[in-house]
């Protein structure tokens, strides 16, 4: 159902359709949010436990692949609904949404790179700047600032 509704959000973003896209991303982040506590409640009350974790990892890994792709799909949810939001001009919004999208997975990339355009257009550049820093460390480069 999640997907259902993140697949209408992205045929309202081709049609220019922003607030239907953000109505259609904010169902999807609901119905997202509701399967993950039902999947498996025992798992996600003790994640913080890594032993746990990771030995219950070893005994249902197909379970807890299926909670990774929750948790990636989540991530996509906030990030195309910020995308939406962008695209009407409510950066402060988007910025949000990208931060839920990292709270989700650190590793991602389009999320900071969104950010660092979002607050570009806030004015904010030395925000942006942060923002693209992390992006190229996370791909390995060394980031090294010169004055000119």
């Amino acid at each position: 159902k999640a997907l259902a509704a993140k697949a209408k959000g992205n045929d309202r973003i081709k049609q220019k359709d922003f607030e239907g896209a953000i109505n259609h991303y904010t169902e999807a982040i609901r119905l997202d949010n509701s399967q993950v506590q039902t999947d498996d409640r025992e798992f996600h009350h003790r994640i913080d436990d890594w032993l746990f974790a990771f030995n219950y990892y070893l005994s249902h890994l197909s379970s807890l692949t299926i909670i990774h792709r929750c948790h990636h799909h989540q991530a996509a949810f906030f990030t195309n609904r910020a995308l939406a939001l962008s695209k009407l001009g409510r950066y402060a919004e988007a910025i949000r949404d990208c931060d839920q999208a990292l709270q989700v997975d650190d590793k991602l990339d389009k999320p900071y790179y969104f950010k660092a355009e979002y607050q570009l257009r806030l004015n904010n550049a030395g925000e942006s700047y942060l923002y693209i820093e992390t992006l190229f460390r996370g791909f390995g480069f060394r980031v090294v600032v010169v004055d000119i």
